[in-house]
């Protein structure tokens, strides 16, 4: 009769910087098969480990998903250039030299532009512009369509 073998003897419990890194790969959207090459671990013990870390990333996926649809092409083309002007030598301590805020002076925020924006008729000219924004930068660009909403006063 053969004598049973022990469980392996593996690295024990996930730490939580593990499961971090497992719920942000999952919600960049990569998936399972993926990300235990990326860990080097096998696809089973990683679903096994990291059940919970995967269903939040793939959540957290699903909710950047649902939040991006709510956005058009030209108000991200728009929020871009607003983001990238506000991080730049444009944004003085009177207000940004590009971008009006709503009080019609230099927006003192991306939110402030952004808002002004959107009650000047939200037009962008995006012929000729081809881009693919990255889903960090999706993230930002709902946020700050989120805080322009509430500066204007029909926020969620």
């Amino acid at each position: 009769m053969k004598k049973p073998r022990g469980k392996a003897n593996g690295t024990g419990s996930p730490t939580a910087n593990d499961r971090q890194i497992v719920q942000a790969l999952r919600a960049k959207g990569l998936s399972g098969d993926v990300i235990s090459e990326i860990l080097n671990v096998n696809k089973n013990t990683l679903r096994a480990r990291h059940a919970l870390a995967l269903h939040v990333g793939r959540a957290k996926l699903k909710q950047q998903k649902a939040a991006a649809r709510d956005l058009t092409y030209a108000e991200m083309c728009c929020a871009d250039a607003i983001l990238s002007a506000i991080n730049s030598e444009w944004q003085t301590p009177d207000g940004n030299l590009i971008w009006s805020g709503l009080d019609g002076d230099g927006a003192k925020s991306a939110a402030d532009a952004f808002a002004a924006w959107q009650r000047d008729g939200g037009r962008f000219i995006t012929a000729g512009v081809r881009r693919n924004f990255s889903p960090e930068r999706i993230a930002e660009f709902c946020a700050l369509k989120s805080e322009a909403q509430a500066l204007l006063g029909n926020g969620h």
